[in-house]
């Protein structure tokens, strides 16, 4: 009921984040599997968590890797040119 609830709010096309996923008690847990599993959902989950946090199902993992620092003062300095 609470997973149909947040979709409900958050409408069609809507974008659902929830950080740090990894934290999350049980309670939360449930309600975020029940959520991933709403067949035909018109909202995307997205979650951050830390590489050895759990996987709600069924879910796409994209592993990202730290900056490279002069790659990124580049690319900022590349945006002020």
């Amino acid at each position: 009921m609470t997973a149909e609830f947040v979709v409900t709010v958050a409408g069609r096309g809507g974008v659902i984040v929830i950080e740090d996923v990894h934290w999350i008690d049980d309670a939360s847990r449930l309600v975020l599997e029940s959520l991933c599993a709403i067949p035909e959902r018109e909202v995307a989950v997205v979650f951050t968590r830390r590489p050895d946090g759990s996987v709600p199902s069924p879910a796409t993992t994209i592993e990202l890797r730290p900056i490279d620092d002069e790659a990124l003062l580049d690319e900022v300095t590349g945006l002020v040119e």
